[in-house]
């Protein structure tokens, strides 16, 4: 079994590196799905390298549009989707590990597990769900082409087009590689930090390093906390603080511990026990009232 230390640290890593790794995924396989719309819009009626204004080229525009979630999984999107979520059940497992190695014994509730599995239905219907990929990639999609044939417009524009909302550019990602990562990197950290709490509560953590990696798109309020230790307490009170950049709208004392930093936040709170927790902290929270500890306890840990 690896130490606690190497287990948060394996931990933190893959907030960002699952979600990345998933996000670059999706940007590799965009191309083949422009060479599949590419050949779809060869199909449409062109005359003086303009789109043709006509029923029969709306209805190959149609054609498109709906054979696009066909597309997506040839390509592989439903594989990756699915590799992903699994992810979700190795982050659990980690989560326990850790929590084995602090605490000593752990065993994960039902609830728990449930949890999990919740969390995975949700992250794949967010990713693949028809609602999604509509709003995602098809819509924008179907306005292009649609545009293109009522303003019998130019077929070289239309390609342009398609070409920045499947695969992007050097200045703006493709769409579904941009709502793709968004949900990733969100959904995986606070499915994380939601089964951490709920596990944390279990074995009655009091202390949480919060801790996790610095970009440099890391904002002031998770800058001014990372590598520090809180109270639980502490933490509850984060939100009367005032709002910060980022910030989830209606964050509160019960919700901060899965919304933390905000929006593509990759900073986690990991339990800690009490010995492990700094002295000046410890004493703080004395000083404060979130902490009460017996004489004997206090000589134990030195204070």
């Amino acid at each position: 079994m690896p130490t606690a230390k190497k287990l948060i640290k394996e931990k933190l890593e893959r907030l960002e590196n699952i979600p990345r790794d998933f996000a670059k995924s999706i940007e590799k396989l965009q191309g083949s799905v422009l060479d599949e719309v590419l050949k779809d819009i060869r199909k449409l009626k062109i005359k003086d390298g303009k789109v043709v204004t006509s029923k029969a080229n709306l209805r190959i525009a149609s054609s498109i549009v709906e054979r696009l979630k066909s597309v997506l999984n040839k390509a592989g999107y439903k594989r990756l989707v699915s590799d992903f979520s699994k992810e979700f059940n190795n982050q659990g497992k980690i989560t326990r590990d850790y929590l084995k190695e602090e605490f000593g014994e752990f065993k994960e509730t039902a609830f728990a597990k449930e949890f999990i599995k919740e969390q995975r239905r949700e992250v794949v219907t967010a990713l693949i769900g028809n609602e999604a990929i509509r709003g995602a990639v098809q819509k924008p999609l179907s306005d292009v082409v649609t545009q293109a044939i009522a303003n019998n417009g130019s077929l070289k524009n239309l390609i342009r087009d398609i070409r920045l909302i499947t695969t992007g550019n050097s200045q703006r990602d493709g769409l579904l590689h941009r709502y793709a990562r968004q949900i990733a990197f969100d959904s995986f950290a606070q499915s994380d930090r939601a089964y951490t709490k709920q596990a944390s509560d279990k074995v009655g953590a009091q202390f949480f390093l919060y801790q996790g990696g610095k970009l440099e798109t890391t904002r002031d309020f998770c800058r001014a906390r990372d590598g520090k230790y809180f109270h639980r307490e502490e933490i509850e009170d984060f939100p009367s603080e005032g709002v910060w950049q980022g910030q989830i709208p209606g964050t509160n004392s019960s919700n901060i511990f899965t919304r933390l930093g905000g929006y593509n936040c990759q900073h986690g709170l990991i339990p800690v026990g009490i010995t492990t927790v700094p002295k000046s902290v410890l004493i703080r929270n004395l000083e404060n009232g979130n902490l009460e500890l017996t004489e004997r306890q206090r000589a134990q840990l030195g204070i």
